[in-house]
């Protein structure tokens, strides 16, 4: 990785194609999560009259870990997919 003298941001080169799937894929499943945990007590909140930010039941969780998991992993494939076909554009 390579730390960018013109900003803060890291720069993951081109030639760890792998290592950057899984970072995207990795911050994508974080954060898609974190919206679907939210998600799911907004509608816990509009059964009860209240909102309270808790973690789903085991069994709840896992089916919403597996649908994020699986959109996580399609997002980092359609940005690879995308970085090839326009391999000028950097981000």
């Amino acid at each position: 990785m390579v730390i960018s003298k013109e900003s803060s941001l890291a720069v993951i080169p081109a030639e760890q194609p792998t290592m950057r799937s899984l970072i995207v894929t990795g911050v994508t499943f974080g954060v898609f999560m974190a919206e679907a945990i939210i998600h799911y007590n907004m509608g816990k909140a509009d059964t009860n009259g209240r909102f309270r930010l808790q973690l789903p039941p085991p069994k709840e969780l896992a089916k919403i870990a597996a649908v994020t998991g699986v959109f996580s992993v399609l997002s980092g494939a359609m940005i690879t997919g995308v970085e090839k076909r326009l391999p000028n554009i950097k981000i």
